[in-house]
């Protein structure tokens, strides 16, 4: 393609961030990090456990460090920094300190933030590393004047940030060198409270060096609040600083390493570089909007799971073990929802950063070393969130697709994998509810909360733990798993179409509904949640009476109001105002992980048309590059990776199968710089808003006769072009030109 500006100044890191716990436009927060960074860092402008920033607010009380995978998880292990002024301290929370900042001359971007804080004259600037970063703050001539004592300069470190009861924080520390400018310490502000499966010792450890040194006689110290006054009246600070889970040391070590002698200019364009490395894996053409907010999703899909390993000053990679509390050997990755992540991130992972997706399968693999399970949710350490075992599709995925090829390795993933799918775990916290009636009565019966979710979850699960055991040629435990891989099945009701939960004499509610969200159903009903059945959808059709009755039953879904019961909740959560919201998708929720994939059932049954329609749809009304920018929430990349998907035209419907779904493009071209070397690109030069069906694709001049394309296609290079039409192709597909079904087991 022909050089262009940089695509980092297309991303727009307040992309959804126009959210409350009531409606979400993405739950996100507007990170400033490295990609996967052990933190990320963003300018809090309110107090609220999950909800510390809002593009509206025109106060801060400073830049925060965070670990925050999700507002409904909250935070961990972080730090707010704020430069002031002035010979008072006022009240010792953020508010006494906080400083309106200009915000329509704010700069935040992926690798630099620039505020200037009114309240005391003083601009800050920050660059990040992988575990620090780099902070500048320059005070104008004016602070002397217009703050009473402004001729003494501050900085506040709060290293505890309690904003939550849950938060204890008794063991944190801090030590200041006042002579040579120094700040150590750590934080012990983890969730003690409220997860019980936290190590005791679990803290981070920090260390500041700044390039002034501190007055002793000014200086207010306050439980988890320091408030240090810089010797003389400097007119900029430079301060450079790192983190460590493991050690004081390390965290030094970390400065040294990472920082050294670096200027913030220079780590600035350090991270500028390494984001623009990652962004430019993906080059598209499009309408400037169209281009914006797809880079503003790409982001989003490198900043989780983080890294939560350490080099260390031997040359060996080491991490402090969220599951045992010891200091152990090897990678590690934390911070994400396996049950919305397998969808779309790690799919993508498998084409653009497929090194990075077989690291943090052994991360996650000593996770189950440590801790004798693998997570479900992991903020660092397990959290009991969520149904099923999601990470199934992660493994089967990374085995299916090529990324882990390593029999040593596979194995450890097929042991790790088979421990929750055989083995009845007397925690909750770890491995599958009701597995003891899955594996009895064929399903997960309704004592059980989220039955059908659970039940569905289990199946699929099993099948891609089959493609571990199928890659190590162990064909009892695959044909153990691919029996289990059915049992979705059990819950079919004919008479209405739906997945339903029974008891454990095999009975359906009398008092059931099509709008019943909850109690039976996770974070929707059953319009949102009957065809998780994404290794199977023909044996579902052949439940249903065949492939048209399906297509009637998809069509049926869009033509439905968007009404919901919130008889199980009793409430009205979130995500049903946001279906409603969306205005014209009928029970397609695409603000939720569970209506992801049901836009393309239409391809899964051979209707590319109306695929090609509701995608457009999807794409074209509910994402922007703006506050305002997502359906729901975002969900640690995997609703910005829906988009990216849908953007190029085609859509892993069934992760653990090495295939995607066909579409059409909202781009005009995009050229894949995998990472074996090769380059895929997708042409639709005549695409538009009023051409959107595809009459015609061919691989490398070639007509596609399926309606999926390999994972091996796209990976040895070549060109996908879509010849665009205004009006639907009516093509034919036979069912062996469909995606993958087990019943069918043709590919």
């Amino acid at each position: 393609m022909e050089s262009r500006k940089r695509y980092i100044d297309l991303v727009n890191i307040k992309m959804g961030t126009h959210s409350v716990n009531k409606r979400s436009y993405g739950n996100t927060n507007p990170l400033t990090a490295r990609h996967f960074g052990m933190n990320h860092f963003f300018p809090q402008t309110r107090e609220d456990r999950g909800w510390l920033y809002h593009p509206d607010d025109v106060r801060t009380v400073g830049l925060r460090l965070t670990h925050i995978p999700s507002p409904w998880i909250g935070d961990y292990a972080n730090l707010v920094m704020c430069p002031t002024a002035g010979n008072t301290f006022g009240a010792q929370t953020g508010k006494g300190y906080e400083s309106s900042f200009d915000v329509n001359n704010a700069i935040m971007t992926p690798a630099y933030i620039e505020l200037f804080l009114i309240r005391y004259g003083i601009r800050l600037e920050f660059a990040p590393t992988v575990r620090g970063g780099s902070m500048r703050f320059t005070w104008d001539d004016l602070t002397s004047t217009i703050v009473d004592g402004g001729n003494v300069r501050r900085f506040v470190l709060n290293y505890k940030t309690q904003t939550s009861a849950q938060y204890l924080a008794s063991d944190s520390e801090l030590h200041i060198d006042c002579e040579n400018g120094k700040i150590s310490g750590c934080t012990a502000s983890f969730r003690h409270a409220a997860y019980a499966h936290e190590p005791s010792n679990a803290k981070m450890y920090f260390v500041f060096e700044f390039d002034s040194p501190f007055d002793p006689e000014k200086q207010i110290r306050d439980d988890g609040v320091v408030n240090i006054a810089f010797a003389g009246s400097p007119k900029s600070v430079n301060a450079r600083f790192a983190t460590s889970f493991i050690s004081v040391e390390q965290a030094e070590f970390n400065l040294r390493s990472e920082i050294g002698n670096k200027t913030l200019e220079e780590l600035r364009a350090e991270a500028e570089a390494e984001w623009e490395s990652y962004l430019s894996r993906i080059e598209v053409e499009a309408d400037e909007a169209t281009e914006r907010t797809f880079y503003s999703c790409l982001y989003r899909a490198f900043l989780f799971p983080r890294v939560f390993h350490e080099p260390c000053e031997d040359g060996v990679i080491r991490h402090f073990s969220p599951c045992n509390g010891n200091i152990c050997e090897g990678s590690m990755y934390v911070d994400n929802g396996f049950w919305d992540t397998y969808k779309t991130v790690y799919p993508l992972y498998s084409l653009i950063a497929s090194d990075k997706y077989e690291e943090m399968c052994r991360g996650f693999v000593n996770f189950y070393k440590e801790c004798g399970w693998l997570p479900r949710w992991t903020s660092p350490y397990a959290i009991n969130c969520m149904p099923g075992t999601a990470i199934d599709a992660v493994f089967g995925d990374a085995v299916a697709k090529g990324v882990v090829t390593d029999r040593e390795l596979i194995s450890e993933m097929l042991e790790a994998l088979l421990t929750h799918s055989e083995k009845v775990s007397a925690d909750p916290t770890y491995g599958r509810d009701g597995l003891e009636a899955f594996q009895k009565l064929g399903y997960v019966s309704n004592e059980y909360r989220e039955s059908v979710n659970k039940t569905l979850d289990y199946a699929y699960g099993d099948f891609c733990i089959s493609k571990l055991s199928d890659a190590l040629g162990q064909k009892e435990i695959s044909r153990k798993l691919l029996k289990n891989a059915k049992k979705y099945r059990n819950l079919f009701d004919p008479a209405t179409g739906f997945m339903r939960a029974r008891n454990r004499a095999g009975e359906m509610r009398e008092d059931f509904t099509e709008f019943d969200w909850g109690g039976d159903y996770t974070e929707g009903g059953p319009w949102q949640n009957s065809f998780a059945v994404y290794h199977d959808f023909l044996g579902y059709a052949a439940l249903l009476g065949g492939r048209e009755k399906l297509l009637e039953f998809i069509q049926r879904l869009f033509d439905t109001p968007p009404f919901f019961r919130d008889k199980a909740y009793n409430s009205e959560i979130h995500e049903m105002t946001e279906m409603y919201l969306e205005n014209g998708f009928g029970q397609c929720a695409l603000s939720n992980q569970p209506s992801f994939h049901v836009p393309y059932l239409f391809s899964c049954m051979g209707d590319r048309d109306r695929t090609a329609y509701w995608v457009r749809r999807c794409v074209r009304e509910l994402f922007r590059a703006e506050p305002k920018g997502f359906p729901g929430d975002e969900d640690n990349g995997s609703m910005a990776c829906w988009y990216v998907f849908s953007a190029l035209g085609f859509y892993p419907v069934c992760p653990g199968v090495d295939e995607y779904v066909l579409a059409t493009p909202s781009v005009k071209k995009a050229v894949l710089h995998l990472d074996n070397g090769s380059d895929f690109t997708v042409s639709a030069p005549s695409n538009s808003d009023s051409k959107f069906y595809a009459s015609k694709i061919a691989l490398n001049n070639k007509k596609m006769r399926n309606v999926v394309i390999k994972q091996q296609e796209i990976r040895q290079g070549g060109v996908l072009r879509f010849t665009m039409s205004d009006k639907p192709s009516e093509q034919k597909y036979s069912d062996n030109q469909l995606p993958f079904s087990l019943s069918c087991r043709k590919k």
